[in-house]
């Protein structure tokens, strides 16, 4: 009985402690949420170092972080509730972006976790339209009709220059013309994704993979949007089709891990977040937070959920809340000890 008593006590510290690693704020305490993802340019290249600020619903900030070298951002330990994520590059060309979301989840315990993936891609401020276009490989040959093709560039165009609505309508333009246009529908999911309208991009990229059923964007941005509405088993397949066809595709390794983690497969989680962070390029600490919050709540192997927050602070050294963090490591390696 003694013994029962202070495993209890001890796991009241560990959840104590993860309820208040990120920040004192009352918005972020007691929430095991984060928010992640990439800031890319227009022609999709990751950006190092941009600002990336989150703020409440009162539009007041909150936290601050600035992208790693892979153009990677995350936010820890938030609560539910609607944010906004303003993204800037200072000294750049490139216009800032700012997006709102909700972490809301209906039903669930007070240990569970929402991870909410949100990327960016940034505009130039001004774009040319005389100025030479960036000429990318053809990854899939198609006819088009000569207006519904005019209409697709149009649109990226507009898209380029920030003219986000406007080139959206073309895309949809383009669509209507020619219904089967596989590069427009591919790239309207992906702008409907960046507005957070998850139905509509899974129309446009089911439509896609009707027409080129090898193409990976398509895969991993139908996976996205059903894990996004919550139909984890049907991402599941979605994701692991993305890897047939490209087996070290870091962002559909971490998020085929966040499905398995969402449907309680919580191994398998393990293995794929591991092999998204040795297939990266830069470190990952997201992937050790959610690797610690897999061992600490779900598996109960607290040595592993030390050696992962040790990670974590090695791949951000400047966290905010590290002694806590600290003081964490600490308590679960005597839980193992005892």
């Amino acid at each position: 009985m003694q013994y029962r008593i202070n495993f209890r006590s001890l796991i009241g510290i560990v959840f104590f402690l993860l309820g208040s690693l990120y920040t004192s704020s009352p918005l972020l305490a007691q929430g095991n949420n984060s928010i992640s993802g990439f800031v890319q340019d227009q022609s999709r290249t990751p950006i190092p170092q941009a600002t990336v600020e989150l703020n409440d619903d009162l539009n007041r900030e909150i936290a601050r972080t600035t992208t790693d070298g892979g153009g990677r951002y995350n936010f820890y330990r938030l609560r539910l509730g609607r944010y906004s994520i303003r993204v800037s590059v200072l000294g750049s060309n490139l216009a800032e972006q700012t997006i709102e979301l909700e972490i809301a989840s209906a039903a669930r315990s007070s240990t569970s976790s929402e991870t909410v993936q949100q990327n960016f891609i940034l505009r130039n401020k001004n774009f040319d339209p005389q100025a030479p276009r960036q000429v990318t490989s053809v990854v899939f040959a198609q006819e088009v009709p000569a207006e519904a093709k005019k209409r697709y560039e149009q649109g990226l165009d507009d898209l380029k220059a920030n003219r986000m609505d406007r080139g959206i309508s073309e895309l949809e333009a383009a669509i209507t013309l020619f219904p089967k246009y596989y590069l427009a529908l591919e790239r309207l999911g992906d702008e409907y994704i960046a507005k957070q309208k998850y139905k509509e991009a899974i129309g446009a990229f089911l439509t896609a993979l009707e027409v080129n059923p090898k193409a990976v964007g398509s895969h991993y941005g139908l996976a996205y949007g059903l894990y996004q509405l919550n139909a984890h088993n049907e991402a599941l397949v979605e994701v692991d089709k993305a890897l047939e066809l490209n087996s070290t595709s870091v962002n559909a390794l971490f998020l085929r891990g966040m499905v398995l983690k969402q449907i309680g497969r919580y191994e398998d989680a393990v293995k794929s977040l591991i092999k998204a962070r040795s297939k990266a390029s830069s470190p990952m600490p997201d992937v050790a937070w959610q690797l610690s919050l897999i061992y600490t709540n779900n598996l109960k192997k607290y040595a592993g959920a030390a050696d992962e927050l040790e990670l974590f602070l090695k791949a951000k050294p400047d966290y905010a809340e590290a002694e806590k963090v600290r003081d964490l490591i600490k308590k679960l390696r005597a839980k193992t000890r005892a």
